[in-house]
C-alpha cells in the first residue's frame, strides 16, 4: 500500500470524528427538576414561557450548548408576590428537586 492510499483511507475517519466533536461542542445542556411552591399551584414561566404548574411536576431547563448559560423561572400565583430566580447549569446539576419556592402574600 502506497502513502498517498494510507492517506486517503484515513480522510473519512478523520472527518467522522472531526464531525462527532464539533456535535458533541455544540449540543444544547438540559437538565430535568422538579418545582413545588408554597402555597402549591404556582404558575411556571421558563425564560417568560409559561410551562405548567409547580406542583412537583418535572421541567427541562435548556442552558444552551456547553451549559454556558442560564435559566429565568418566574413562579406567579394570585394574592401572592411572585418570585424570580435565576439558575445556572452548575447549580441544578446534581439536584432533579428543588427547594420549594415560598410566594409570600400581597
Amino acid at each position: 500500500m502506497t502513502s498517498q492510499s494510507k492517506t486517503s483511507s484515513r480522510w473519512p475517519l478523520c472527518a467522522g470524528l472531526l464531525t462527532l466533536l464539533v456535535a458533541i461542542g455544540c449540543e444544547s445542556a438540559t437538565r430535568v427538576v422538579v418545582f413545588e411552591s408554597d402555597p402549591p399551584g404556582a404558575t411556571v414561566y421558563v425564560n417568560g414561557i409559561e410551562k405548567g404548574t409547580a406542583d412537583g411536576r418535572a421541567f427541562t431547563l435548556d442552558f444552551g450548548p456547553g451549559g454556558e448559560g442560564k435559566v429565568l423561572v418566574h413562579f406567579v400565583k394570585e394574592g401572592r408576590k411572585p418570585r424570580i430566580q435565576t439558575f445556572t447549569y452548575g447549580e441544578v446539576l446534581n439536584q432533579q428537586k428543588m427547594p420549594p419556592v415560598t410566594l409570600p402574600e400581597e
